[in-house]
């Protein structure tokens, strides 16, 4: 079982007993949004890359009725598993495109970088729609990792480089890149 199978199994599991009071299981409710993210409008790829910087966007279906404060948690952990996936990707490819030697250890520290921010980064934006037969609860949560966090993820592979420009060149690389 992976990692990721099993935090959302642990998800799931606190979703029968987790309390809190905000619940959308009226059929009134159908087509209200809750929250200010629309799980119907999502991008199609789960991480969007920007100048700005990273966006990743987890997006889960509940039964109707339950509780969203337990929703909105397996949707967090949903796009920080995607944004973890997909970080670890960008950060190798962007060190092997810009260092032709081995660079092994600078990845690895870069990466561990990376990894030790991701649990603490908090979902800047959740939402919940009901289906239109009100079955189902479509939940989505937004993580917004700013350029400055990208660069500080980077910033060690560049300690030694004689300008700041090398860096600025490594997080625009990773940042837009397809």
């Amino acid at each position: 079982m992976t990692r990721t199978t099993l935090t959302l199994t642990m998800v799931v599991s606190l979703l029968a007993a987790c309390g809190g009071p905000e619940r959308l299981n009226d059929a009134s409710d159908a087509s209200a949004l809750v929250g200010t993210l629309d799980p119907a409008t999502l991008p199609a790829q789960p991480v969007v890359f920007g100048r700005d910087g990273l966006h990743a966007y987890g997006l889960t279906e509940v039964p109707a009725g339950s509780r969203l404060q337990a929703a909105y948690v397996m949707a967090d952990a949903q796009a920080r598993a995607e944004l973890a996936r997909l970080v670890e990707v960008r950060i190798t490819s962007t060190l092997s495109a810009l260092f032709k030697e081995d660079s092994t250890e600078v990845r690895r520290t870069c990466l561990e970088r990376a990894r030790a921010s991701l649990p603490g980064m908090a979902a800047t934006a959740h939402g919940a729609r009901s289906s239109a037969d009100g079955r189902t609860l479509s939940v989505a949560a937004r993580i917004d990792v700013p350029a400055e966090v990208v660069r500080a993820w980077l910033a060690p592979a560049f300690a030694a480089a004689p300008e700041a420009a090398a860096l600025d060149a490594a997080v625009t690389h990773l940042l837009e890149t397809p």
